[in-house]
């Protein structure tokens, strides 16, 4: 029984000191390099597959949903509409947001992005509708987009509900 302590003991130190010295400093950022690689690759197979590509991720009071486009997930389609698709980024946020805890009351950001600015004020009815009241701190970009059909990406940050 004493040899098995022992043993353990040594084997406990042992991939201590190989941790420490494999890990040190450059430990986190190789970590964060694969994380994000990872990360990246995945949501690049998500998009190929032409499956839900937005990202959601919850941090203490918060949740972030990134790259929500107007696909309709449940014909897997996208309309030619920028109004339309606007007004499907919402109902996916919605739904996105619901699942994690909040709703559209709880955004504190919102980033709108774009291929054609122009294509923004003709939205503002859709973004009324879906926010009316709420008034969070916008963004719009004029970027390009993963796919030609895609004419608008939001993204928010939400409070999670605290059930007050």
């Amino acid at each position: 029984c004493m040899y098995a302590y022992v043993w353990c003991v040594c084997v406990c130190v042992c991939v201590y000191i190989y941790i420490y010295v494999c890990a040190c400093a450059c430990f986190h950022i190789c970590l964060s390099i694969f994380v994000c690689a990872w990360v990246s690759a995945f949501r690049l197979v998500l998009f190929l597959l032409s499956v839900e590509v937005y990202i959601t991720a919850c941090f203490g009071d918060f949740v972030f949903v990134s790259g929500t486009t107007g696909y309709d997930y449940t014909t897997m389609t996208i309309s030619e509409s920028v109004i339309e698709q606007a007004d499907q980024c919402l109902k996916n946020i919605e739904q996105v947001l619901k699942s994690a805890g909040s709703d559209l009351s709880g955004i504190v950001r919102i980033r709108y992005i774009l291929p054609n600015k122009a294509d923004f004020e003709p939205c503002w009815p859709v973004f009324q509708k879906y926010l009316g009241a709420v008034l969070p701190a916008a963004t719009v970009f004029e970027a390009g987009l993963l796919d030609e059909k895609m004419k608008i990406e939001i993204e928010v940050t939400a409070k999670l509900s605290t059930g007050e």
